[in-house]
Parts: C-alpha cells; sequence; structure tokens
C-alpha cells in the first residue's frame, strides 16, 4: 500500500469514491504560473484534495487554481498553517524532482525570512500533515493530551504498535496499527515526549487508544 492508500483507509474512505480536484484545475496551477506540477503533490490533489477532512481540518491544503502562488523568494506556496502564521513550500529549483523536499516558513510568505527543511520529501510531508489533521479533528474519534506519557506507557505504545519512519524533521513520532488507527507523540529538542495526540475512524481501534493509561484532556467522546 502507498500512503493515499494508508490514508484512504484511516480516514475510511470507501473506495469507490475520489475526492480530489479535476484535472482541469491542476492544468490551471500549471498554466497560471508556468509550472510543471510534481508526480506527488499532483497526484495527492487528483486523489484526494477535496476531502476537508484530510486537507482542511486543522492547517490547509491551499487550493491550485487560485491560492497555490510563489513567495517572492522562489518557493511554491501550497499549505498554510491553520492561523495563517506559517506557510510550507517547494523551491522553485526543485519543481522538476517528483518527490521534492518540503521546507517550512514561519515568517509573512513574503519575507522569505525563515523557511527551514520540514521535510525530506513531499510523500512524508504530506501524510504527515493529513495524520496531524485527523488528531486535530478530522478523524471522526480523537483525543490528546498535553502531558509527558509516563515510561511505562510509551513502552507499551512502542510494544504494540508499528512505528511509521518517515524521514520527516518534524519533532514527533508516528505510530499506527494498520493504519486503522494512529498515534502521534510530540517530542521535545531531547526526544522526550510533551503530549499525545489520537485518532481513528473505527470505534473499536478508538476504544483501545482510550485504554492507554494516559490523562486524557480532551476526548470527542465527551461532545
Amino acid at each position: 500500500m502507498n500512503y493515499i492508500d494508508h490514508l484512504r483507509k484511516l480516514f475510511n474512505i470507501p473506495a469507490n469514491t475520489t475526492p480530489g480536484f479535476p484535472e482541469e484545475a491542476v492544468a490551471a496551477l500549471e498554466n497560471r504560473l508556468e509550472i510543471r506540477t510534481p508526480a506527488v503533490l499532483k497526484k495527492f490533489y487528483l486523489e484526494l484534495g477535496r476531502c476537508e477532512e484530510i486537507t482542511a481540518s486543522h492547517n490547509r491544503l491551499l487550493n491550485p487554481e487560485n491560492q497555490v502562488g510563489f513567495s517572492d523568494d522562489d518557493h511554491l506556496v501550497f499549505y498554510e498553517e491553520n492561523q495563517v502564521v506559517a506557510y510550507w513550500g517547494i523551491k522553485a529549483t526543485d519543481l522538476t524532482k517528483d518527490d521534492p523536499p518540503v521546507y517550512g516558513n514561519y515568517a509573512p510568505a513574503s519575507s522569505g525570512s525563515e523557511w527551514l527543511p520540514e521535510a525530506e520529501n513531499l510523500e512524508t510531508f504530506l501524510l504527515l500533515m493529513s495524520i496531524s489533521n485527523g488528531v486535530l479533528g478530522g478523524l471522526v474519534h480523537n483525543a490528546n493530551s498535553f502531558e509527558p506519557l509516563l515510561p511505562e506507557t510509551l513502552a507499551y505504545i512502542e510494544a504494540h504498535w508499528e512505528e511509521i519512519y518517515t524521514g520527516s524533521l518534524m519533532p514527533q513520532r508516528v505510530f499506527s496499527n494498520h493504519f486503522e488507527d494512529v498515534i502521534c507523540i510530540p517530542v521535545d529538542e531531547s526526544g522526550n515526549s510533551t503530549g499525545i495526540l489520537v485518532g481513528s475512524s473505527y470505534r473499536g481501534a478508538f476504544d483501545r487508544l482510550l485504554a492507554l493509561n494516559v490523562n486524557w484532556y480532551f476526548s470527542s467522546d465527551d461532545n
């Protein structure tokens, strides 16, 4: 399974639906900016780009027809933070690559002052950003806590869930059980946990997550 199949399973998207943008939307982007869209980004737009649970429940994938554009220092900006205080983009010189690195800008998009490496490739970035959107409300069932995990709780997760290796530079660890659920553990500079965010589309999988020895601050079950 590729990362799009993983996301379809995690978010329980029926096999006979394709909640993406039409080809014409990506063509409009390419014609307007006179570029070739990296293959991975194009596929994501076409397969999942209009699934708001994945692309807009917290941070936002920009609309290819009229929102994607270049920063003043030649980064193609295609994703923005939910309060529009950070952006993610691809260097113009990397647009010929099918799966280029992604950089984050934590200053206004036009300033070009803080482009920092975010993920080694687009697949990694899109997978992790989609998972982040899921545990922050996109998944039907979600919960979080912002207390450090007990050592025994972390050890239990490490023993019973598979850690997803992503090559990401994002400060978090991500675990899943065959993409029926997902666990995100943000970490500090020393690699110590600073909390936990979890989510699933499946009731039974979510109940197993809630059974972890965690003082949950929020659970969708409380709403």
